[in-house]
């Protein structure tokens, strides 16, 4: 519950600042993805919210969860980060950000048996780790009302339990067509390292621009 309400009020933060600054612009997006985390078959969505609060600088939320899918035994993964870029380059069809923000990663790890012949006793664990993380971002725009955009961030190491350090990686490619005003649809590739387990989604969705 706790992370839903991060991503509201990050919303809520994005919204309130692009009202206030007069250079601001704000973008929405969500996406359906599916792919794999490891060998297991996974499921789940992606969601954004992005906006320039003041002339080249860039606030941004971001949330994916991911569980494994219908008759699959895996893990259930989520993340949450907000980021503030700034960007260094603006030609006429291209973009680049740089910046850094802060991100947390759960991963809901599946019951295990405690061999006490009662398999609804079994009760689930669950990893937490967070810390700081650097971005690089980029956008592109090839044609009228096509875009292509993707960004990189790394964190050298993301705190977990009993000292337990693991290095994020993440990145996301985005290719979004405006099929009405301010609306477009999207297909996006998403990979995402945490220490040595690796999942790579794919997906579809839309991308509300104001």
């Amino acid at each position: 519950m706790k992370r839903y309400s991060a991503v509201v009020l990050c919303l809520l933060f994005v919204l309130t600042c692009a009202r206030l600054a007069s250079a601001a612009s704000f973008s929405a997006d969500a996406a359906y993805v599916l792919g794999k985390s490891g060998s297991t078959e996974m499921r789940g969505f992606l969601a954004g919210v992005e906006g320039e609060v003041y002339s080249n600088i860039f606030l941004e939320g971001r949330f994916l969860n991911v569980s494994p899918a219908k008759d699959e035994e895996g893990s259930t993964e989520s993340l949450l980060y907000g980021a503030l870029s700034y960007r260094v380059l603006q030609e006429a069809d291209l973009d680049v950000l740089v910046g850094g923000g802060y991100t947390t990663f759960n991963i809901q790890l599946p019951a295990v048996d405690d061999n006490d012949g009662d398999p609804k006793a079994d009760q689930p664990s669950s990893e937490k780790g967070d810390g700081f993380f650097g971005k690089l971002g980029v956008r592109f725009t090839p044609i009228p009302r096509l875009v292509v955009s993707g960004d990189v961030a790394y964190s050298p190491g993301l705190s977990f339990e009993d000292n337990d350090s693991r290095t994020l990686i993440t990145g996301r490619v985005l290719l979004s067509y405006e099929v009405l005003e301010q609306v477009s649809v999207q297909g996006t590739v998403v990979r995402t390292s945490v220490g040595t387990a690796n999942t790579l989604l794919y997906g579809g969705g839309i991308t509300l621009q104001f």
